[in-house]
C-alpha cells in the first residue's frame, strides 16, 4: 500500500502502446492515444527503411505504398498514429490529396502529418504538415520530429 503522498509510478511500453499506472499494489492498464507511426511512401527501398529505422528505434511502425491504403488503415480504427510520415509524389492517390482528404475527415483531421518529399518548391506544401523533412534526408532528422509528436 502507497504511503500518504507517494507518487503514483507510471511505465511506458511503447511497442504495446499500453502504459501501467501503480496504484493500490494493482496495475491498471490505459490504452494511449497513440499507438503507431503510420509510414506512407511507394517508394520500397525508402519505406521500407524508414520502417526499420523506427522500430530499431522501438516504435511501433505500419506503413501503405499511396494515400489510399494509407486511408484504408486510418479508418479502420485499430488505433491511432501518433504521427503520419507523408510523401507527396505517389501513384493511386498522392500525399496531396491523402492531405485534402485527411484534413475533411472530423475522425482524422487532427492526425499530425510529417511530409517527407524530394519535391521543390514548384508545388506548395499541405498547409497544415507539422513538418518538412526533405529527400534525401539524415535519419537523425527524421527521429528527431517523430520524437517530438510520439
Amino acid at each position: 500500500m502507497p504511503r500518504h503522498g507517494a507518487r503514483s509510478k507510471i511505465r511506458t511500453n511503447c511497442r504495446l502502446g499500453t502504459a501501467l499506472r501503480r496504484s493500490a499494489g494493482i496495475y491498471v492498464a490505459l490504452q494511449m492515444a497513440h499507438d503507431y507511426i503510420l509510414v506512407v511512401d511507394d517508394d520500397d527501398a525508402i519505406r521500407d527503411s524508414v520502417v526499420e529505422a523506427l522500430e530499431d528505434a522501438s516504435y511501433p511502425v505500419r506503413s501503405a505504398h499511396d494515400g489510399r491504403e494509407a486511408l484504408s488503415i486510418l479508418r479502420q480504427g485499430d488505433g491511432r498514429p501518433c504521427l503520419v510520415l507523408l510523401d507527396l509524389m505517389m501513384p493511386v492517390m498522392d500525399g496531396w490529396a491523402f492531405a485534402r482528404e485527411q484534413s475533411q475527415d472530423p475522425a482524422l483531421a487532427d492526425l499530425p502529418i510529417c511530409i517527407i518529399t524530394a519535391v521543390g518548391t514548384s508545388r506548395p506544401i499541405p498547409s497544415d504538415a507539422v513538418a518538412v523533412v526533405r529527400k534525401p534526408f539524415k535519419l537523425k532528422d527524421l527521429l528527431d520530429v517523430v520524437q517530438q509528436h510520439c
